[in-house]
């Protein structure tokens, strides 16, 4: 449970967090101010550098929260795996399961997160690259199971085949931040289109 002090600055971090959040999807992130952020959250300037040292690290933290949020139902799919003899749609569900969120944010969030992940490799990219890398692992653990029972080919590398896929869905969601896509739902039939042609070959014969 943690002590009172903990949980108070757990507190405090969440109300910084969601108050960051807010203004970023209401106002953009670039027109959104620390001081702003700090107003909302209803502490101090200096409060808030006391948790997050910059803007672009409240923004990893909201897309930590998200993505942990995202992680927690891709367990929830890859644990019921075994309800469905279709490997493809469940694989499609997991991929969604991080897409929805993501396809929800202003195209300006979605160019600064790549921007930063660019200019801070260091601590923002090794960030977001952990957030990839849980998804690609969840994909690989789906594939093994599905190799097991039978369902897809078992000559498949199966960290291989899962990158092959993360690969996929990451072109069409550059497309969508950079305007060449317009609707998130667009995205996501492509992306399951995409997923049934991979699958031509990825079938086992169980």
């Amino acid at each position: 449970m943690g002590t009172l002090r903990e949980r108070k600055k757990l507190r405090t971090q969440d109300s910084i967090i969601q108050a960051a959040a807010k203004l970023f999807n209401s106002k953009g992130y670039n027109e959104t101010t620390v001081e702003e952020i700090a107003e909302k959250a209803d502490v101090g300037v200096g409060t808030l550098y006391n948790y997050f040292t910059s803007k672009r690290g409240l923004l990893a933290a909201w897309m930590w929260e998200m993505h942990s949020e995202a992680f927690e139902q891709g367990k929830a799919v890859v644990e019921a795996e075994f309800e469905t003899d279709d490997p493809e749609k469940v694989i499609s569900d997991l991929i969604c399961v991080y897409m929805d969120d993501f396809l929800n944010l202003d195209r300006d969030i979605m160019r600064e997160i790549w921007a930063a992940s660019i200019a801070e490799p260091d601590s923002f990219g090794k960030d977001m690259a952990r957030m990839d890398y849980q998804l690609i692992e969840q994909l690989t653990s789906l594939i093994k199971n599905f190799q097991d029972s039978g369902r897809m080919n078992p000559n498949l590398p199966p960290s291989q085949a899962a990158i092959i896929l993360f690969s996929a869905i990451m072109l069409l969601v550059l497309e969508y931040m950079v305007g060449h896509v317009d609707s998130g739902e667009t995205i996501k039939e492509t992306i399951s289109s995409n997923i049934s042609l991979i699958f031509q070959d990825w079938r086992g014969n169980g």
